[in-house]
């Protein structure tokens, strides 16, 4: 049979799993959570930088906009993933950028054909 002093003992132990400097109620990210205005800010942000080699946002057609909006966002997404899956999503960002240079390239007239963006500069 156990006295009490033994399990005050072990309960103590149990309870010191984790982090040492954690201290109760003070918060490591005293900012909280990026709010949705700020995400869609820093979106938009990457979109017109991702745009500028192409002519700037405003050049751009409908699709290209959805494309190069998808590019920022797999750019912004930094949930810890595999290596794996980021080999995924840098191809997937250089086909989308490809695929609006493309559409880009084919709109424009054969004289005034430029020799491609250079979308890589605007990758981090």
């Amino acid at each position: 049979m156990q006295t009490p002093e033994q399990s005050t003992e072990q309960s103590t132990e149990q309870r010191r799993v984790g982090n040492p400097n954690w201290r109760p109620g003070v918060s490591a990210n005293p900012r909280g959570r990026q709010t949705k205005a700020e995400r869609e800010a820093r979106l938009r942000a990457k979109c017109h930088q991702l745009a500028r080699p192409f002519g700037g946002w405003g050049k751009l057609g409908v699709l290209d906009k959805v494309r190069i909006e998808q590019a920022a966002r797999l750019l912004l997404d930094k949930r810890h993933r595999s290596p794996e899956d980021e080999i995924r999503y840098v191809n997937s960002i250089e086909r989308l950028l490809r695929s609006v240079e493309a559409r880009r390239a084919r709109r424009e007239a054969p004289g005034e054909a430029s020799a491609g963006a250079d979308f890589t500069r605007a990758m981090p």
